[in-house]
């Protein structure tokens, strides 16, 4: 029950940083809590294919946000189009 709250937390975070970077505040609670758990997936597929690891709450933080950032990038370049 713990990692699923902690996820959750992590998730909300990296989310909210990922749309602050990239200056897109139209997103909803949930919808951080959405973009922070998948780019806390696509983050952890590309940390593992470079070797690193992501240790700790700040880790975690960090590796989903870019994770995030890349995936809400990856979006805007396709509503471009």
């Amino acid at each position: 029950m713990f990692e699923i709250i902690y996820w959750i937390i992590v998730g909300c975070l990296a989310g909210w940083m990922a749309a602050w970077f990239r200056n897109r505040r139209d997103f909803s609670t949930l919808g951080s809590i959405v973009l922070g758990v998948i780019g806390a997936a696509v983050g952890g597929f590309i940390f593992r294919l470079v070797g690193l690891a992501d240790t700790g709450f700040l880790g975690s933080l960090l590796m989903a946000t870019f994770g995030a950032v890349i995936v809400l990038a990856l979006a805007d370049r396709m509503n471009r189009r």
